[in-house]
């Protein structure tokens, strides 16, 4: 739902009043996350007085939850009355629409935003070091736990202190601590359970605990890092294994602190001795553990209870007090053992990686055991090698070192250069496996994902490509088959995925030499059977492109335009609903359609970057993997087979190349992309689809619209020179600056999204409605606005680029170059802001009646019965002259034609349903009807016979309706 003004109390409080309080807690958070979004500390009364319409309240926990959501983040009004809607409630009931907000209005709103958020986030860090000092002061004044017998609530757990401290009244202090080792809150735990229902555990107001950790022993050097909920799980696991343990502090912790633990201890495997929350909806306990399990390839454990035990019960000091540490001990030993004990059998007979990497498995008390699987991690030594390897890698090269024979047999032998295998590799599907090897070849280090399908045979593809790339490789036999049963035998401990197309995957950007940002999982690189290398490439420094290329822009729209739809490309992943498509600058030879794509295309790279229309389909969804989330500029659209040039835009717009058949005749997977490109020729793509008789189809219009580039100036595509003497002066100067200096904007651009991708839709979606709101006419069609859509999005992109220092613009020079391009459009548009559907079916009707309006086609109708009028020949119908009285006594003869019903649908509609057409005459004034549930007339033919005919005015021929 699309809020037009500030949510008032009252419609809030309505909102709730329509959501049945028994959703669940989690949801009631989110409510309350979007209750202070919309009205701030208003909210609370509201909210609290509809929590405690649930069957079960609980007034302190709904305190408690309040005041944890006295901030703003993801999580926005608008959820509360989306799921209002849901339940039947309805926003115009309770707020009458407002006035749409002026583009002054919105600007000064969203400097608002900004600046509360600002604030908000000034404050949070107050108070979070605010609460860091009382952490430090109250474990000051606390003891240190010597007895736990003096603290009721480890007498009641029946477990030990473990770093903890007590203040006097016997409240534990259990200390929260961030990767660094510093004190940032402590969790209060009171020595009785407050009979009032108030929660019996607390943390600092304001404190941070996400991420934050208590450590039960030491992991250095610890081979498993057990991860459990609270301390007295975390106590009684320490106890019954003796491993070190670490404690999260609630389930929504567990993949945070299971990030750091493994950014500190990237070497321990971790293991989550989960809570099994069956009695609560959704099992938030178990589901926790098992999503931070797979983000880490770690193991998740969970407490068996026999069904009569379950009741009341759901960790693992529950079953220490039920069965004593022994069964702790059995069910989490059980399970490390048995993860051991594959991990030793894939290293030692050569196995896959286990399939069941990171399953949770359910622990049971004694007697009852099940199997248990580990995370697939391989304990070979030094690059990838398995125990008791025989392959080793050193400066000097590849080595294997056979077994001694007593007889002198035993000498190293050197294979090759060093080869180091690094990692495991894997598509998105789990299929394509690669070993990523890293070698120097022409004293430059390189890397190459080898598919593992390559040491099928002999091993030819694989040495093939290594000595195509500059490694030599042995020549003998015995050296070739010692370096293949080298490459068979890794088992590297990372595991990569690898991906075919750039730009987006999560929150990380994979480019063909690397991967920017941090999707929180597992390392991804990209691999293509088609040639990436030079496409990204570097040369020069920011400064130097904003100074020769950036500020050359200025002045000039088609530049501007240009360079930031080179900028908008990666936010289109971003910009949720707006669709991608291209632009095609149209004009004359020599006008500076080139140099526009050479600009845009030196944010990204150099001479190699700029494509070219000459291509068949399949190239060109090679070509589009390549520059998925960044723009595709392509030149000479005349190049492109005129029979696919309609489809190749629907193609690179719409993301997703053919589906072809396998080798088995199974669908072979697709290749996808995602992508804004810009296109340059002297004929448009209608004109070029008529070449070969193809007619284009406003789908294909709007993904790929065409653009004049000649900016009016009687300069061609340039309005400012700059200095320079003409247009050729200064394009021939951009053209030798783009070759001199380029990618370094768009590196910069990428660092710059990768670190601010956290809220960047919202940014996306609010800039780009208020751009709308002004460069698209209000009376404009849906297509008009779809195409506007996209002018916004590069809008947006090329003043983001500017606030990020990257292109030496003033504020406001992308939308200004932005909509003056629209207009541009716009007036060159043969529809106008119209559908084009309409004025295509138009041009079709009108070129039809002057073809055929006064051929044989359509006799005289006044000589209907005149027996000497000419035969007509594949009639069509007839035209007469109709007299129309003009007032004052006079009359005035026009034209009109009687269309028989057949030959205007097989020949004006193409064989298909006549009724649009119809309706577009009607509603323009060019068709006469006789009644209004029907379109046809009837006129008499001969004698008493009459027909069934369309009649069309010749006001059609002059593109206006009669008067």
């Amino acid at each position: 739902m699309k809020l037009t003004a500030p949510p008032n109390p009252e419609a809030v409080r309505a909102a709730l009043d329509c959501i049945p309080p028994d959703v669940g807690h989690d949801e009631r958070v989110r409510l309350a996350f979007a209750v202070f979004d919309g009205i701030g500390d208003a909210g609370r009364e509201p909210w609290l007085e509809w929590a405690a319409r649930r069957s079960k309240p609980n007034a302190a926990e709904d305190r408690a939850t309040w005041k944890s959501c006295r901030k703003r983040g993801a999580v926005t009004v608008a959820t509360l009355f989306g799921i209002a809607k849901d339940h039947g409630f309805r926003f115009e009931a309770v707020q009458p629409p407002a006035p749409r907000p002026t583009p002054a209005e919105l600007k000064a709103q969203a400097a608002a935003r900004r600046e509360a958020e600002e604030r908000e986030r000034v404050a949070t860090a107050e108070r979070q070091r605010a609460a860091a000092i009382e952490a430090a002061r109250l474990c000051a004044l606390a003891q240190e736990v010597t007895d736990p017998a003096a603290v009721p609530y480890l007498v009641r757990k029946r477990v030990g202190a473990f770093g903890v401290r007590r203040l006097a009244d016997g409240t534990l202090l259990v200390p929260l601590r961030d990767a660094a080792g510093e004190l940032v809150n402590v969790q209060r735990i009171a020595p009785e359970r407050p009979a009032d229902g108030a929660p019996e555990k607390l943390f600092l107001k304001g404190g941070r605990k996400s991420g934050a950790f208590h450590l039960l022993g030491e992991p250095e050097g610890a081979a498993w890092l057990l991860i459990c909920e609270g301390y007295a799980t975390a106590a009684s696991v320490h106890e019954a294994t003796g491993r070190p343990v670490a404690v999260a502090f609630d389930c929504g912790n567990l993949a945070p602190v299971a990030r750091v633990l493994r950014g500190r201890w990237p070497a321990v495997r971790l293991l989550f001795a989960g809570d099994d929350d069956h009695a609560t909806k959704g099992n938030p306990g178990r589901t926790k553990a098992e999503a931070a399990a797979r983000l880490v390839r770690g193991v998740a454990v969970f407490p068996c209870f026999r069904d009569a035990e379950r009741e009341g019960r759901t960790d693992f000091n529950d079953l220490h007090q039920l069965a004593g540490l022994d069964a702790v001990r059995e069910a989490i030993e059980e399970v490390i053992a048995r993860a051991d004990a594959e991990r030793a059998v894939q290293a030692a007979e050569g196995s896959g990686r286990g399939k069941d990497a990171g399953r949770p498995e359910k622990a049971a008390p004694a007697g009852r055991q099940r199997a248990a699987r580990g995370d697939g991690d391989d304990d070979g030594s030094g690059e990838g090698a398995a125990p008791h390897d025989r392959f080793r890698v050193d400066e000097a090269g590849l080595w294997f070192d056979p077994p001694d024979d007593g007889n002198g047999g035993g000498r190293p032998l050197r294979l090759c250069d060093a080869l180091r295998v690094t990692a495991l590799a894997r598509d998105a599907h789990d299929t394509g496996a690669a070993l990523l090897l890293e070698f120097d070849a022409f004293g430059k280090p390189r890397r190459w994902l080898m598919p593992l399908a390559m040491l099928a045979g002999d091993g030819t593809a694989y040495r093939a490509e290594l000595l195509h790339q500059g490694f030599v490789t042995p020549t003998d036999a015995k050296r070739r088959a010692l370096l293949t049963a080298y490459l068979q035998s890794r088992r590297p401990a990372e595991l990569v995925r690898i991906v075919d197309r750039v730009g987006w995957h999560g929150r990380a950007y994979v480019l063909p030499r690397e991967t920017l940002g941090d999707d929180g999982g597992e390392r991804i690189l990209f691999q293509s059977d088609a040639p990436a290398e030079g496409t990204f490439g570097q040369r020069g420094t920011l400064v130097q492109w904003r100074e020769r290329i950036g500020g050359l822009c200025v002045g000039n729209s088609r530049l501007i335009f240009a360079a930031s739809c080179a900028f908008a490309a990666p936010l289109l992943a971003w910009a949720g609903g707006t669709d991608g498509g291209g632009v095609h600058l149209v004009g004359d030879s020599s006008c500076g359609k080139t140099t526009a794509l050479r600009v845009a295309a030196s944010v990204w790279g150099g001479r190699d970057y700029l494509q070219r229309w000459r291509s068949t389909s399949n190239g060109i969804e090679a070509t589009a993997a390549l520059h998925s989330d960044a723009l595709l500029c392509l030149d000479e659209l005349a190049q492109l087979d005129a029979r696919e040039a309609g489809e190749v835009a629907y193609l690179l717009a719409n993301g997703a190349g053919k589906v072809r058949a396998g080798r088995t005749g199974a669908a072979r997977p697709r290749l996808t992309w995602r992508l804004l490109f810009l296109s340059a020729g002297e004929i448009g793509l209608a004109e070029h689809m008529g070449e070969a008789n193809r007619r284009t189809r406003a789908g294909q219009e709007l993904r790929m619209i065409d653009l004049p580039a000649d900016a009016g100036a009687s300069r061609g595509l340039f309005e400012e020179l700059h200095g320079h003497d003409s247009g050729g002066a200064l394009a021939q100067y951009l053209t030798r600056a783009a070759e001199a200096t380029y990618g370094t904007p768009g590196r910069a651009w990428l660092l710059h999204l990768t670190e601010r991708t956290e809220g960047l839709p919202r940014e996306l979606r609010r800039k780009m409605d208020a751009i709308e709101a002004q460069i698209v006419p209000e009376a404009a069609s849906g297509q008009v606005q779809r195409v506007g859509r996209r002018f916004a999005l590069v809008a947006v992109a090329g003043e983001l680029a500017t606030d990020a220092e990257l292109t030496g613009w003033r504020a406001g020079a992308a939308i200004d170059a932005a909509r003056r391009c629209f207009n541009a459009w716009i007036e060159a548009r043969p529809a106008g802001i119209g559908m084009s559907e309409d004025e295509q079916m138009l041009r079709r009707a009108r070129l039809w009646f002057q073809a055929h309006g006064h051929s044989a086609r359509f006799p005289d109708y006044q000589r209907i019965d005149d027996d000497r009028a000419p035969q007509a020949i594949n009639q069509a119908g007839y035209r007469r002259e109709v007299k129309l009285d003009t007032g004052q006594g006079m009359t005035e003869s026009r034209l009109e034609w009687l269309v028989f019903p057949e030959p205007f649908r097989a020949e004006l509609c193409g064989g298909g349903n006549p009724r649009p057409l119809l309706h577009l005459l009607d509603r323009l004034g060019h068709l006469h009807r006789e009644k209004r549930d029907g379109f046809t007339c009837r006129v008499q033919i001969t004698g008493d016979s009459k027909a069934q005919v369309y009649r069309v005015k010749a006001s059609i021929l002059e593109g206006g309706p009669d008067e």
